[in-house]
């Protein structure tokens, strides 16, 4: 079953996989951590879950027969709902200057280090390969949200990643239920029957 807690994971290494060895163990999604990370650091979010019209079902093969033994049973079948879901996903690097550790040169670099990484990641996800688990349908343009801080600067650049992918849920669904009769007319042989009646109230009488 494919679902967000499954592609996360997926999300957390290719990001850290294609940023600098300085964010090395230092992306994270949010809620991870509850104190602010050492800069650079990268930040993971859901900001939104939904899911389009685009929902199948499907019965598989008879799983269960309950009641066995007696003159009634049920069939169960393995029923599996599949819905297409889209997910948008926050991506943020974070990088600092402060006037106590760098010098005032250092102010650009620190600023142009931060968006290179997010221009990389951009890039590194519109050239994502073709998997199982989701495919990448939107990214936006790239925000400067920088904030002043004690000292210096925090310099933040983000953009939303949306992706689409297919959620399984598996179920147990009662297929249909019998009856088997046994039915006894004066001076003749007894008459055996089974009265079938499935989900869509079809009834079937085998003799």
């Amino acid at each position: 079953m494919t679902n967000l807690l499954e592609i996360k994971p997926y999300i957390h290494d290719f990001v850290e996989e294609n940023l600098d060895s300085s964010f090395t163990n230092k992306v994270y999604w949010l809620g991870e951590r509850k104190n602010v990370p050492e800069y650079p650091y990268c930040l993971l979010n859901v900001i939104a879950e939904s899911k389009d019209k685009r929902t199948s079902h499907h019965i598989g093969d008879t799983k269960i027969i309950s009641y066995s033994g007696s003159n009634n049973y049920q069939e169960l079948r393995e029923g599996i709902t599949t819905r297409y879901k889209t997910c948008t996903i926050t991506v943020g690097v974070y990088n600092a200057w402060v006037e106590d550790t760098y010098d005032t040169d250092d102010m650009d670099v620190a600023k142009e280090f931060a968006y290179e990484q997010i221009d990389n990641l951009e890039g590194a996800f519109e050239d994502y390969p073709i998997n199982k688990k989701f495919s990448v349908q939107n990214i936006s343009p790239i925000r400067p949200l920088h904030q002043v801080v004690d000292g210096g600067y925090m310099y933040r650049y983000e953009f939303d990643l949306t992706i689409g992918y297919n959620e399984a849920i598996t179920t147990d669904k009662e297929y249909g239920k019998s009856v088997n009769a046994n039915v006894k007319v004066d001076n003749q042989d007894a008459i055996n029957f089974i009265v079938t009646i499935d989900n869509n109230d079809n009834i079937e009488i085998e003799t």
